[in-house]
């Protein structure tokens, strides 16, 4: 099966890990280039969104950034997009719900990996991007992370430490040292 590629030639993959990750991050710049980039795959870049909005914000948000993905599905106004993303990016982050199943997963001792359905075999990156994809795209979801060896609990650790504009949560006694 053909790999789906950016406009740019970039893996849609990778790139949809970045979005989510740099949203995390609070890094404006790499989330609203990933969004862009993503826009001729605008159902996945819709859904991702979603997702994001469910695992990593705190608070009641979705409901403002699903008003401007309603606006972009009847409009195709990249301008919605972009705002969602800002928003999303500044927006208070708590991983309190994918917390839950983890911790939920942990104790009942059930080993699962998240998002393999959202996931394809990533095989290479080209060398001649426009862009450096950063280090921490390349966890347990990706093809190149599971390849390098890379863990959940490595990926639950790593994710909880870099939040952005973190607010205290729930679950956060499972990171404490």
């Amino acid at each position: 099966m053909k790999a789906l590629k950016t406009k740019n030639g970039y893996d849609v993959f990778v790139i949809l890990s970045l979005l989510q990750k740099a949203i995390r991050r609070g890094d404006v710049k790499l989330a609203g280039f990933s969004a862009l980039e993503l826009i001729d795959y605008h159902k996945m870049l819709l859904s991702r969104l979603r997702v994001i909005c469910a695992e990593d914000c705190y608070g009641v948000i979705l409901t403002e950034v699903e008003k401007l993905l309603d606006l972009f599905e009847k409009t195709k106004k990249r301008i919605f997009i972009s705002k969602a993303v800002i928003l999303l990016c500044l927006a208070r982050k708590s991983r309190d719900a994918d917390n839950m199943q983890y911790w939920y997963d942990n104790l009942q001792t059930i080993d699962k990996q998240f998002f393999n359905a959202l996931q394809k075999e990533i095989e290479e990156i080209e060398e001649d991007k426009k862009i450096e994809i950063p280090e921490y795209v390349y966890d347990c979801h990706t093809a190149i992370g599971k390849k390098k060896g890379r863990t959940k609990k490595e990926f639950m650790e790593n994710e909880q430490k870099e939040l952005y504009n973190k607010e205290k949560g729930l679950f956060d006694f499972l990171f404490e040292k």
